[in-house]
């Protein structure tokens, strides 16, 4: 039995070293059919003092999530202090640049 420790140590290297399966490629990071990913990608660059359509599914969002008090008007496109503030935490957490504006 113990010849046959090295032969498996080798074969357990090489199959760790090369893919078994180069026909399995990692999925490719494609466009999202998500619609608030579309969403995103409309709001992308606004932020603080506008007003655009799209808004209101993202302060929706993030009051999901509690990064927006339930206190807030989430009915209207208005980009203001309070979504702002909120953005700015989800981002934190996420780990990305916490700008308070959107970037898709």
């Amino acid at each position: 039995m113990a010849p046959n420790l090295p032969k498996l140590s080798i074969l357990f290297f090489l199959l760790s070293v090369v893919n078994p399966f180069p026909f399995v490629e990692p999925r490719a990071l494609e466009a999202s059919e998500d619609p608030f990913a579309k969403t995103l990608q409309h709001l992308k660059g606004v932020h603080k003092g506008q007003k655009v359509k799209g808004v209101c599914k993202l302060k929706s969002y993030l009051q999901k999530f509690g990064y927006l008090t339930n206190g807030n008007n989430s009915s209207n496109d208005n980009f203001d202090q309070n979504v702002e503030s909120a953005l700015k935490e989800y981002q934190a957490f996420h780990h990305l640049c916490a700008t308070g504006y959107v970037h898709a």
